[in-house]
């Protein structure tokens, strides 16, 4: 698990950006064949876009692992 603190960028209807504090986590479970699945979730705390964001994120091994023999 890893935490972030950061700002969002909140694109407001008058087309400015307002920086809104954040905080993100990001939490994995391993798969089979080194595939990670999880979610980084994000709670923004205050300005107009407060509220919450959930993405799913998946990683999986850039090469195939070799077989043990």
């Amino acid at each position: 698990m890893r935490e972030t603190t950061w700002k969002w960028d909140c694109l407001l209807p008058d087309g400015t950006i307002e920086y809104d504090p954040a905080k993100s986590i990001a939490a994995y479970t391993p798969g089979p064949h080194g595939i990670l699945t999880g979610v980084f979730h994000t709670d923004i705390t205050s300005g107009a876009c407060k509220g919450n964001v959930d993405m799913p994120v998946s990683a999986k091994p850039a090469f195939e692992p070799e077989s043990v023999i």
